[in-house]
């Protein structure tokens, strides 16, 4: 059960691979002024789209760049798939404890234990997803040429 559990959460972990470039962007004292996927823009400016909403930043403001998610997002996606797995089990566990099934109670507490392990089971798998990930920084510091060679390995030639 447990093999079915781990398989069916990295396939869903695995499924949110970005098919778009997403980036943090930081201001030159570090502190984050937007985030989304990458879309392509000028060489003076960045331009990202965070939900339907689409920004532009002067690169005069940029001074680091920063791909993927952070590995926080991991961590809740992961507890999240948890949830909703431990949910699941804990449902068959009650309507299993209401069966006639003459072993059904004893499998019953083995799910309803398995479905509150669950949500750490996945946080656990969303840090070994997290710790696997490739995140890349790019120092900026407001420099056009910086970012037009960025730009060039981050999106490629359509």
């Amino acid at each position: 059960m447990m093999v079915l559990f781990f398989s069916f959460m990295l396939t869903c972990l695995g499924s949110m691979a970005q098919k778009n470039i997403f980036i943090r962007l930081y201001d030159v004292n570090g502190r984050k002024i937007g985030k989304g996927n990458l879309m392509p823009g000028t060489d003076s400016t960045i331009e990202v789209l965070h939900g339907k909403k689409s920004n532009v930043f002067s690169i005069s403001k940029v001074g680091e760049i920063k791909t993927r998610r952070t590995f926080g997002h991991s961590v809740l996606i992961g507890t999240g798939v948890g949830v909703g797995l431990g949910t699941i089990g804990l449902v068959v566990a009650i309507i299993g404890d209401n069966s006639d099934n003459i072993n059904g109670g004893e499998a019953s507490f083995d799910i309803a234990v398995s479905s509150f392990a669950a949500p750490y089971a996945g946080a656990l798998v969303g840090a070994g997803v997290a710790a696997l990930t490739k995140r890349e920084t790019f120092e900026i510091n407001g420099d056009a040429g910086k970012w037009k060679t960025v730009k060039s390995g981050l999106l490629p030639d359509k």
